[in-house]
């Protein structure tokens, strides 16, 4: 309910959590949270489709780790409330990453693979366009709004069709993934 974004980071087990605070334009309440080793990357959007670097942290931990979300008043002895939706948890697959930043390069952005899918909205009928040839074949995921995967393919061609005419009218991702696991996603919209 602010326009400020906190973010608080403890290197060590038992070590002081150090704060951080950023700007928090448009009051984006969705976070997304992406482990790459000891390599955390966090990134925030108000609608979660169109998302924004907002974090990135290196943290020595396991392998395996528990996570959790817990809620912090920052007025002693008062009551707080608050609800939590969509959350999803995924291991061992990458999950839809980021794609618009318009400081990308100034914030060190994880490398993205350009593509475009047309026609959008689109009838269930969908072209892939990749802005290069691929060295080997890729991976086309859709994923819905809740992000439950529905669709999966291989694209191993720079133009290539895909049938999606199974899946209901609705919102949708779209992610390409290279052999490299460099992942891209765009909106969709199915409507006929």
């Amino acid at each position: 309910s602010s326009n400020v974004l906190q973010r608080e980071v403890r290197t060590s087990t038992g070590a002081q959590a150090v704060p951080q605070y950023m700007s928090n334009p448009q009051n984006r309440t969705w976070l997304r949270i992406v482990r790459h080793g000891n390599q955390f990357t966090g990134y925030s959007s108000h609608d979660g489709l169109t998302w924004w670097f907002v974090l990135r942290s290196a943290i020595p931990m396991n392998a395996c780790i528990e996570i959790g979300l817990n809620l912090i008043n920052m007025y002693p002895n008062q009551l707080t409330y608050a609800s939590y939706g969509n959350v999803l948890v995924t291991g061992n697959s990458a999950p839809p990453t980021v794609v618009i930043n318009d400081n990308a390069a100034a914030m060190d952005m994880p490398h993205t693979v350009e593509f475009d899918i047309y026609p959008n909205p689109a009838d269930g009928h969908l072209t892939i366009k990749l802005a290069q040839a691929p060295a080997s074949s890729g991976i086309i995921k859709v994923y819905s709004q809740l992000g439950v995967l529905v669709f999966q393919g291989s694209v191993s061609e720079q133009l290539q069709r895909i049938d999606l005419t199974k899946l209901p009218d609705g919102m949708y991702w779209v992610q390409y993934e290279t052999h490299n696991k460099i992942s891209t996603v765009q909106r969709l919209l199915l409507h006929r």
